[in-house]
């Protein structure tokens, strides 16, 4: 085929015309790139310095995990504190009733709040964290409790203290139908002590179990898996993805670099510590 000048002139006007908007839509492009690392940059620079302090809200007893009484206020308090010590953030920490803390931090009259289990119903409102501690559950009941798997339970009466929700492997066991409430587990033993409940779930290191007067209630033998606590952000927070990508951070670095296994290896000592000297009183 036989191209006429008038043919080859109009091919090379429509490969320059191609050529040239190919450059100018790789500037836009560029520009665009530039343009959204800056807002990004800026937006993350904005919400640093929101979040150069924070206010968190936590409960007044949940040993060994929060307890004024222990090193930086208990386990999962000395963890929280270190991951913003890493992150050069100025942390508050309001302790607050059980019953208080998440209505305190839905309303985003705090930051956020720790540590708490993951539930269906509050991941509607909340963020998780990842992990910052495990809670291995035993199960206090009577004496005249019959069972052998945790689904046998359902038949009896939960007792949980006001603010806290039941490990993920009675959250099919557990309802409203079946369950009271008291302040503290102190207050749900007594009451499977006095016959208003049949069953309590209580963290494996609370020392409460020592005491002589529940020694006659039983130890049902078994398995539940340990329960992650974690840092959460009310999702209405104008910071709640930063917060808590944040605290990931922090948290993964504190790993790193081997300042949560010392707070963890602390803790652990401290308590086979305390359980030494509770079994020779």
């Amino acid at each position: 085929m036989i191209e006429y000048p008038s043919q080859v002139i109009a091919n090379h006007q429509q490969s320059k015309q191609w050529q040239l908007w190919r450059q100018i839509l790789i500037v836009l492009l560029l520009i665009l790139m530039i343009y959204s690392g800056a807002a990004q940059a800026l937006s993350t620079a904005d919400s640093k310095a929101r979040l150069s302090q924070v206010v968190l809200a936590t409960g007044t007893h949940y040993s060994p995990f929060i307890d004024s009484r222990l090193p930086n206020g208990g386990w999962s308090s000395a963890i929280v504190k270190a991951v913003f010590q890493q992150l050069n953030i100025t942390l508050t920490i309001k302790p607050l009733p059980w019953s208080r803390v998440l209505a305190s931090t839905e309303m985003n009259h705090v930051d956020g709040a720790f540590p708490y289990i993951s539930t269906e119903q509050r991941h509607n409102d909340f963020y998780y964290s990842e992990p910052i501690n495990y809670v291995p559950i035993k199960i206090i009941a009577q004496q005249n409790v019959k069972a052998t798997t945790v689904s046998d339970l359902k038949v009896y009466t939960f007792c949980l203290p006001y603010g806290f929700s039941s490990a993920q492997d009675f959250l099919a066991i557990v309802t409203d139908k079946n369950t009271t409430h008291a302040p503290t587990t102190r207050d749900c033993l007594d009451k499977v002590l006095s016959g208003w409940a049949d069953v309590v779930l209580v963290n494996q290191y609370n020392s409460i179990l020592q005491n002589k007067q529940y020694q006659s209630l039983k130890v049902l033998p078994m398995s539940v898996a340990q329960e992650p606590l974690h840092f959460i952000v009310a999702k209405s927070h104008p910071d709640a993805h930063n917060l808590i990508r944040l605290f990931n951070q922090g948290l993964q670095s504190i790993k790193q670099n081997q300042v949560l296994d010392s707070i963890n290896q602390a803790y652990l000592r401290l308590l086979a510590s305390k359980e030494k000297s509770m079994a020779k009183h």
